[in-house]
């Protein structure tokens, strides 16, 4: 994006200097917000006996937000689109940008504009930064919340309508770029860490050393082991301590955990017979 010849202070805190013909305005005068007229109908049990294609957006985090379809909507933005924003609970204030038509679940609000010189998927962009800033203030022991009437005193800025424009052109595709780079970098991640456990199952089960004879374990999971390796029961190695600190200043377990016996100085009863492999 080309810099701006001339900057001004914002005078908000979510932003630092802006260029200088940029309006400042008041989200209520540009937006309104509107939550579904059959929301507290729209549970799932209800859905589920009128399946469609149309999807129901709701405050749930899985599935994008769809909770179900169905063979119903109430809402069509099929042209622009819209914004949507769940209003309790973890993803309070977490924004999207949706189409087509659909109807919406308890605890969430689309965003529409009532202006012809926004741009909503221009929008879409700017509130988030604007929702993020807020979101920050909520202390993380309260349950976030959002109402209609907060975003409606929010302070915002408009530029031009076809800056607008190029500006929503330009994040649409660098932030396409950086979520398939994400993909990628997440696909290497789990087959980096499959990778690992197989270095450790072989270690663990096959040793370090390539060229040892093997034999056959007698354990499926295992298979070969090294042939001077031994397989005993681990109730013979390890004791199960099942007691609480005897201080109370050491940290409790939640389960029971094993601990080794060599040498035995303990008399707490044996009870695990996981079979386990030993280096002679």
């Amino acid at each position: 994006m080309e810099v701006y010849s001339k900057y001004k202070d914002s005078g908000v805190e979510w932003a630092n200097a802006i260029p200088e013909h940029w309006k400042k305005g008041k989200i209520f005068h540009y937006f309104k917000s509107e939550k579904g007229k059959n929301a507290a109908k729209l549970t799932k049990e209800y859905c589920g006996k009128i399946k469609g294609s149309y999807p129901v957006f709701s405050g749930q985090t899985e599935s994008e937000g769809v909770m179900s379809n169905i063979n119903e909507y109430e809402f069509d933005f099929t042209d622009e689109g819209c914004l949507f924003t769940t209003t309790v609970g973890a993803k309070a204030m977490t924004l999207s940008f949706i189409k087509d038509k659909f109807s919406l679940s308890q605890n969430c609000m689309i965003i529409i504009k009532r202006d012809k010189s926004i741009f909503s998927r221009f929008f879409f962009y700017q509130f988030q930064t604007i929702f993020q800033c807020y979101r920050k203030q909520i202390p993380d022991h309260m349950q976030a919340s959002f109402r209609m009437n907060d975003l409606y005193h929010f302070a915002f800025f408009i530029p031009l309508f076809y800056e607008q424009k190029s500006i929503a052109n330009f994040l649409d595709k660098k932030t396409t770029q950086i979520d398939k780079a994400i993909t990628s970098k997440q696909s290497l991640i789990t087959l980096l860490n499959e990778r690992k456990q197989i270095i450790i199952q072989n270690a663990v089960t096959k040793g370090i050393n390539s060229d040892v004879t093997m034999k056959d374990s007698g354990i499926d999971w295992i298979g070969n082991i090294p042939e001077h390796w031994d397989v005993k029961k681990g109730k013979y190695l390890f004791y199960e301590i099942t007691e609480r600190s005897l201080e109370g200043k050491e940290e409790l377990l939640s389960v029971s955990h094993m601990t080794g016996v060599t040498p035995r100085l303990s008399k707490r009863k044996i009870t695990r017979t996981n079979i386990i492999i030993i280096q002679l």
